[in-house]
């Protein structure tokens, strides 16, 4: 995703706007899979609390950058 935006200047603004657009569904629905996790212990729960997160700030980041 990185790499698309460094070049995102090459791209025309609908296509720009699409790869955006899918990739916070693609957040969206991580996002939805680490919130379901049954967190059996504490290490588990570590790590599924920073995806969690992780995706937050990406969905927020990626809000910033659409339209």
């Amino acid at each position: 995703m990185l790499v698309t935006l460094w070049f995102g200047r090459h791209l025309d603004r609908q296509t720009l706007s699409r790869f955006l657009t899918l990739s916070r569904q693609d957040h969206e629905q991580r996002l939805g899979l680490y919130e379901r996790i049954l967190v059996p212990d504490d290490h588990v729960g570590a790590v599924v609390a920073f995806g969690i997160a992780y995706e937050r700030a990406v969905l927020e980041w990626l809000d910033g950058l659409l339209p």
